[in-house]
């Protein structure tokens, strides 16, 4: 099974695949979060997700990045890898 390969149950019980983009940890909020996209050809904005990882257990959990503190760490993150990706093409 290919590790950057997620296959997530929706809110409505869908099972939908994505693609893991990155995975990182914050020191300000102490939180480990996940970017993920849909698995469409047309990468933009609008197909890159992002949610807060925490395990329960042998259980991995996903939960809703909400906060204004968690959505600005996201954001940061996401432009690092824009900057990388930049540096590398």
């Amino acid at each position: 099974m290919n590790n950057d390969l997620l296959v997530l149950t929706l809110e409505n019980g869908e099972e939908k695949e994505f693609y893991k983009l990155a995975e990182f940890n914050s020191l300000s909020t102490g939180k480990n979060y996940i970017m993920f996209t849909d698995k469409s050809n047309d990468l933009d904005i609008n197909n890159i997700y992002f949610n807060i990882v925490s395990k329960d257990g042998e259980k991995i959990l996903f939960e809703k990045v909400e906060s204004e503190e968690d959505k600005e760490e996201c954001k940061k993150a996401l432009s690092e890898l824009e900057e990388r990706l930049k540096k590398n093409s």
